[in-house]
């Protein structure tokens, strides 16, 4: 993916705490709040003061929706327990979320077999994190619930 300002926009992915999950991404004059409930898998994103209410439909299920006001905004589904890929429908795009190595905390956005956005960890000891996002627009909305499985990809592996 080029690196030139022209092609690509960067979303900062800042933690809330210091040891915390919660996470801020804010870039291209868009910001969210991103909080978990672990217990159940479940969570927010609040966008522009708009709740949107991430459900995970059962305790097996690899079926998340985001919605807003009882309207499904964007869903996920993770095929298998022994991947960390997930695919991603909403109105516009459907798109493909996957590690990019067996080992490491970077995940790709693709569509069509394209890399359209990048989401990496800062440095090995933290959460903040960058999302770099190539010319094509991603919904912020999209972008952000991407963002949210990638961090509970990230605290899984924090539990084993």
């Amino acid at each position: 993916m080029s690196t030139t300002s022209n092609t690509t926009s960067l979303i900062r992915c800042i933690p809330k705490h210091l040891h915390s999950y919660d996470l801020c991404p804010q870039g291209d004059g868009s910001r969210a709040d991103l909080r978990f409930n672990w217990f159940v898998e479940r969570g927010t994103i609040e966008i522009d003061r708009r709740v949107l209410e991430i459900q995970k439909h059962g305790p097996l299920s690899g079926h998340w929706t985001l919605d807003c006001d009882g309207q499904e905004e964007a869903s996920a589904h993770k095929s298998s327990v022994l991947t960390r890929s997930f695919e991603i429908q909403d109105s516009t795009a459907n798109v493909s979320l996957r590690a990019i190595s067996p080992f490491g905390r970077g995940f790709c956005i693709e569509e069509s077999g394209q890399e359209i956005a990048t989401i990496k960890p800062d440095h090995l000891f933290t959460r903040r994190s960058t999302i770099q996002m190539a010319a094509k627009p991603l919904a912020f909305t999209t972008v952000a619930f991407a963002f949210w499985l990638v961090v509970l990809m990230w605290r899984r592996g924090d539990d084993y």
